[in-house]
């Protein structure tokens, strides 16, 4: 069985030309240096597909929450949700191919984030 985890709700608002998480990415992204900007949004995405890993089978069934947490899982390493990474050629994304979206981590900001996978408690 096939989940959707791309509602239709969601579709209207794409004819626009726009998505609500580009949205939400760009807000978060405000007053941030652009070096951190692929930074910022990976945790974003990690923590919307955390928020449906939580709630699983609480709101939807569980294998469309762990459907849309494994999404967001896949748009915070690759920039781009699955569904348009899937394509060969796929056509425009934010202006470019989205198989062309995959933003490079530098390292100190890798360790920076470090403490987020933390499982010691305090």
């Amino acid at each position: 069985m096939t989940t959707n985890v791309h509602d239709e709700h969601y579709r209207k608002i794409e004819g626009r030309g726009v998505e609500p998480i580009e949205v939400q990415e760009t807000i978060i992204c405000n007053d941030i240096p652009p070096e951190l900007h692929a930074i910022v949004k990976r945790n974003f995405n990690l923590a919307q597909a955390n928020k449906y890993m939580m709630r699983c089978g609480e709101k939807d069934n569980a294998e469309k929450e762990l459907a849309k947490a494994q999404n967001y899982i896949h748009r915070a390493i690759h920039s781009c949700w699955s569904w348009q990474s899937d394509r060969k050629k796929g056509g425009p994304f934010l202006g470019v191919n989205a198989h062309e979206l995959k933003p490079e981590l530098p390292k100190p900001a890798l360790q920076a984030g470090a403490w987020a996978l933390q499982t010691d408690s305090m």
